[in-house]
């Protein structure tokens, strides 16, 4: 296996290299690779996206840069692709979701099981955490 590995957008290489993005592009869209959460990624490119005249020429240039390897491109690429969960995941946890201790319990027998938590329990766990640190709540 090669690595880094051939992007999934490999076969279109040549046609990515036509939205090169400009210097000033770099810049704005080096600002929101530089956030270290996934999640803050994650939202300051949907901010960047949802305000764009052309997001689909945005998700471009970051593909451009991820096809050359760039730092830039690749962190973006996986704010994209990786960040939020499919919709139907998303429904189902919502769907199930009725209390803040019923759910902090099942993630606490998950941990001490030994089973990995989901991205999405792993960050609750961490919120639920640090807000009970920083603020105290009832119960």
């Amino acid at each position: 296996m090669a690595f880094p590995p051939a992007p999934p957008f490999a076969p279109c290489l040549e046609e990515l290299r036509g939205f090169s993005p400009e210097k000033h592009q770099v810049e704005a869209l080096g600002n929101i690779a530089t956030e270290r959460s996934i999640f803050d990624r994650a939202t300051c490119l949907a901010e960047l996206l949802a305000g764009a005249r052309a997001p689909h020429e945005d998700l471009l240039r970051i593909a451009s840069l991820a096809a050359q390897n760039e730092p830039v491109g690749l962190r973006l690429m996986h704010a994209a692709l990786l960040a939020l969960p499919p919709r139907q995941t998303m429904v189902s946890e919502l769907a199930e979701f009725k209390s803040v201790n019923r759910l902090m319990e099942r993630i606490e027998k998950k941990s001490q099981s030994g089973e990995t938590l989901k991205q999405s329990e792993d960050w609750f766990k961490k919120k639920v955490l640090m807000l009970s640190i920083s603020l105290q709540l009832p119960n």
